[in-house]
């Protein structure tokens, strides 16, 4: 042990006594400049300026210390408390072999192919000492060891040692390398060289949790080149996706459901690229329409009933046609290309370019060279991409909604579950990032940043939008996707059943090209196959009632599968539907209804819960109305007096004969009012004038 102010050190035995020998060799620290022989000097693991200048202290990043006098090796060691000591074990770095206690000994940590120590992720904290040397949020303690193969027991994952726990690594080669690309994994930011980042693979941003497992295959998703693991999509309600770009103006609305304009981003990305000396073309507006992923009704319907089907037809193979439709939506694995000059957003969790130029937000080049972002906060980012010619490339599991009157061009809501996507023009265009990470040569850099990349760009993830607005045209490669469409027209080809109101195919495969028609049209054409495929036929279409009327049409299912389906009818407030198991429907308005046009929506979906539904609409005219009906029928419940209208009269009378018993009083009864009126021979005075009389109804 070392001296301290209650160890008696008057003698130089004394010194020599309890200096510390750290690494066993029989010289004492004072006299060794690497005394736990990892290879670091000490006065770098003291966190010395440089050798022989002890005048300030570095103990971790933004810790500093000054000793007031160390001019002796023995200061040192007296106030060895002061020095860095990264497990905080008590012991400082320069007598222990591992300093972050993650069993990796500093000498496999220590250098990476230069002189310097080795900082993988760039954090200002070496190896050594750094618990998660590559930032990917996985323990390199955990990293260290291989995963077992499921397959083959007692065989690694890779090449390294699967254990035991305890298990220190002292040769560099036995630490373990999942893609044996020569990188360790505890220094590989994509161990299993999957295109995904273990950053993103890990599951979330505790080092304190174990990776996840996407497959069930106990193969942690980091180490699996089969398990693409992104993650949950992230919440986006309420973010403001303009907050980095405040000097700028704007109440636009993103098209993923951010609350401000994106004019100040995309003016940022234009001043960015001509800053640069690239022109681009100027983007449309932004258009006031919601890119909503499903243009139908969703609320409570009026009126529901099952409805059983019998196959009527069968689907014609291959699909081989072309038709209009004001909307087309589309739902699960699929593929697009197309290509625009104008502006596309989305969500990322992974961009990665090769030739990048890093700009701030005041123009400025801050670096250079190959760059991948990631979300600041491990979830999710947004980028806006905008340039002369760019050509996009999706694929993913998803769902997209076109809507031809939204934009004079391709209008269509977006939302995956998982993406990857490409971007690649033949001159540099900009890129403009929200909530991310920039990393371009082991630095990191944040804030209101853009790109300005050549060649491609690639990026995955999952949420809103990424799809073709304001282009032309699209070309889309469906796989066992359900298709949906509305009302259409068939302008070539066949198509099975009736594309008058409404038509679905649960499982198309092949593709399907859409581009604008018409200002309220878009065309869309078939190439490809379908095993099952429903039609909504809405007879008649429209129909044309006064406010006292009802409104009377069929519902016709057609198919080439027996089924059931749930139908539900969707009207105005206040209207009173009704539908029954044959697909009857009638439809009256509300007393008072305005003349003019009313939606009625019809939906037919497969009761075994496919996704196989189809949706029509049947349009009411509800013409002006001048007029009153009036009817006037008996009453059997209420009376009123009749007859002479005299107060007195002859009180023998024992039969009513039309007099008024009591004036100015109705009687109303539960009962029909039937009977005879006798008379009461000791009745009190009643009304005024009548007496000896009493009413009984019988």
């Amino acid at each position: 042990m070392g001296c301290n102010g209650a160890v008696n050190c008057n003698t130089r035995a004394d010194w020599l006594n309890r200096l510390h020998d750290s690494d066993s060799d029989g010289t004492p620290d004072y006299r060794e400049t690497d005394s736990d022989d990892d290879t670091i000097e000490d006065w770098e693991e003291a966190g010395c300026l440089a050798a022989g200048d002890c005048s300030q202290i570095r103990r971790s990043p933004g810790d500093y210390y000054f000793p007031v006098n160390w001019d002796t090796i023995l200061t040192w060691q007296l106030e060895e408390e002061y020095l860095p000591d990264a497990d905080e074990d008590a012991v400082p770095d320069y007598r222990e072999q591992d300093s972050d206690d993650d069993h990796i000994l500093d000498e496999v940590e220590a250098y990476c192919g230069g002189a310097s120590l080795c900082d993988t992720d760039g954090d200002g904290e070496p190896d050594y000492r750094d618990i998660d040397s590559d930032g990917d949020t996985i323990l390199d303690a955990y990293e260290r060891l291989c995963t077992e193969d499921p397959a083959n027991p007692g065989t690694p994952i890779g090449q390294g040692s699967i254990g035991p726990a305890n298990l220190d690594i002292t040769n560099i080669n036995d630490a373990c390398d999942s893609d044996l690309d020569a990188i360790p994994d505890f220094r590989d930011g994509n161990s299993d060289d999957d295109v995904i980042p273990d950053r993103v693979e890990a599951g979330d941003n505790n080092l304190n949790t174990d990776p996840v497992e996407g497959n069930p295959n106990n193969i942690p998703a980091f180490r699996d080149p089969d398990d693409l693991f992104i993650g949950p999509p992230p919440p986006t309600g309420g973010v403001d996706a303009c907050l980095p770009f405040t000097g700028w103006p704007g109440d636009g609305l993103l098209p993923w459901g951010f609350n401000r304009g994106i004019a100040c981003g995309l003016q940022l990305i234009r001043d960015t690229l001509a800053n640069a000396g690239i022109n681009v073309t100027d983007d449309p507006p932004v258009p006031g329409m919601l890119f909503y992923n499903r243009p139908f009704i969703t609320a409570d319907a009026a009126a529901t009933t099952q409805i059983a089907v019998t196959a009527v037809h069968t689907t014609t193979s291959p699909l081989d046609a072309s038709l209009t439709t004001g909307h087309t939506t589309i739902v699960g694995d699929f593929s697009a290309v197309w290509t625009t000059d104008a502006w596309v957003g989305t969500q990322f969790s992974v961009l990665s370019a090769l030739d990048t130029a890093v700009y701030d937000e005041t123009n400025t080049l801050i670096a250079r060279g190959q760059a991948q972002v990631l979300p600041e906060n491990g979830e999710s980012a947004v980028a806006l991409a905008m340039g002369d010619v760019l050509t996009y490339t999706v694929s993913g599991n998803g769902s997209a909604a076109f809507y031809a009157p939204a934009l004079s061009t391709l209008g269509v809501g977006g939302a995956w579950n998982d993406y990857t996507a490409v971007i690649h023009a033949n001159s540099p265009y900009g890129i403009g990032l929200q909530g991310a990470d920039v990393i371009v040569n082991g630095q990191i850099y944040s804030g209101n940043l853009v790109l300005v990349v050549t060649g491609t760009t690639t990026l995955q993830g999952q949420g809103q939008t990424l799809v073709p607005n304001f282009t032309n045209q699209v070309v889309i490669s469906a796989t066992n996707a359900a298709v949906q469409m509305g009302p259409a027209a068939v302008l070539t080809g066949t198509l099975p059943g009736s594309v008058v109101n409404g038509f679905a195919l649960p499982d198309y495969t092949g593709q399907l090209a859409v581009s604008q028609h018409t200002a309220e049209l878009d065309q869309v054409t078939f190439s490809g196959i379908a095993a099952r495929d429903l039609s909504l036929t809405l007879d008649p279409s429209t129909s044309s009632v006064t406010p006292v009327e009802s409104a009377s049409f069929q519902a016709v299912i057609a198919s080439n599968t027996d089924d059931v389906y749930d139908v539900g009818v969707f009207a105005p407030a206040g209207w009173n539907v009704r539908i029954n198991n044959s697909g009857a429907i009638t439809a009256a308005p509300p007393l008072g209804a305005q003349p003019g046009d009313y939606a009625l929506q019809v939906t037919a979906q497969s009761a075994a819960g496919e996704p196989l539904a189809a949706t029509a609409v049947h349009t009411v005219t509800v013409t002006a109305y001048e007029g009153m009906d009036l009817s006037v029928a008996p009453d059997p419940l209420t009376t009123v007096p009749w007859g002479q209208s005299a107060y007195a009269f002859d009180s023998n009378d024992g039969i009513n004969n039309d007099r008024p018993q009591i004036p100015r009083v109705i009687i109303h009864s539960p009962k029909r009012l039937t009977g005879t009126i006798t008379k009461c021979g000791a009745c009190p005075h009643v009304g005024g004038g009548m007496t000896g009389k009493s009413a009984n109804i019988v």
